[in-house]
């Protein structure tokens, strides 16, 4: 079968939210993403079955696409394989309209499968490996280790805008191109979200934000520069932790880059062990020899 993919239009949103959660909520509150790189694929009942975006992260492209959980896996391939398809195509129209100065488009491979699909869309391997990890906390978590003199971690609601407004200054000097206000308080909305917070004084030093549902998720832990080694980061991964154990979760899971070996090493160090499965990064080369 074939699904017709166009722009996303936005009454397909509450079937998108059915979907994948995630996605909804970058196409509603991510103003980050160019609105005609956004698209929707449907049945011939005009049914939402996947979507796809180019989407900014870490000053690239990147494509996502979803699916509906209940196509047939023999229609799943065939469905990315369309949305790539239109993606790419935008990804072309944005570098005639910008005359080629526009971010690398990316692409994250799970399995053989999506290997096949865009190697043969003209996507090469950059290298780049996002390891996940997983840790076990229903017998026991690290403790939060003794921080220097005036450093205290502690869970931060940011319950107002200019709360809201100093996180995304030091979130994004450290995560350029990423989050918005918006895409904040739709995070702020999910499934048992919260942030640990590192201050000095009145002043944010380190962040850790998670969330989840059955298996918690810790992500964009940073120490600013000029408060590294000290302790922070071990000590806000040792509370995001805790709190996930207070909110009833048994795994917590987190993702590094390859590269990050310092990264690595603070996810060891807190007793996560690496997973067997990886996600490998592929560019779209414009240009090939």
């Amino acid at each position: 079968m074939n699904y017709t993919v166009r722009p996303f239009r936005e009454e397909h949103l509450e079937q998108l939210q059915a979907i994948d959660a995630g996605t909804w909520g970058h196409f509603k509150w991510d103003r980050t993403i160019d609105p005609l790189s956004m698209f929707g694929a449907t049945d011939e009942r005009d049914r939402l079955v996947g979507a796809g975006a180019l989407m900014n992260k870490d000053a690239n492209l990147l494509m996502r696409t979803v699916h509906s959980p209940s196509l047939p896996q023999a229609e799943v391939q065939r469905l990315k394989a369309q949305l790539a398809d239109a993606l790419v195509n935008r990804f072309l129209e944005r570098h005639c309209e910008k005359a080629g100065v526009i971010p690398r488009l990316l692409a994250r491979i799970r399995n053989e499968e999506d290997r096949n699909l865009y190697e043969g869309r003209g996507f090469l391997p950059t290298g780049d490996i996002i390891q996940l990890y997983l840790r076990d906390i229903s017998a026991s978590f690290p403790a939060v280790p003794q921080l220097p003199t005036g450093i205290e971690i502690r869970p931060w609601p940011m319950r107002s805008s200019a709360e809201k407004e100093v996180y995304l200054r030091a979130d994004q000097s450290i995560f350029p191109n990423d989050y918005s206000m918006e895409m904040l308080n739709y995070m702020q909305g999910g499934p048992v979200w919260f942030v640990m917070a590192a201050f000095h004084g009145d002043k944010l030093i380190g962040s850790s934000m998670s969330w989840g549902t059955e298996v918690g998720i810790t992500e964009r832990l940073f120490t600013l520069p000029g408060w590294r080694r000290k302790g922070i980061a071990k000590g806000l991964l040792a509370a995001s932790l805790q709190q996930h154990r207070e909110l009833g979760r048994t795994h917590v899971s987190a993702a590094v880059s390859g590269s990050n070996v310092a990264g690595e090493a603070l996810l060891r160090s807190a007793g996560f062990e690496r997973e067997a499965k990886q996600i490998r990064i592929y560019e779209y080369r414009l240009y090939q020899a």
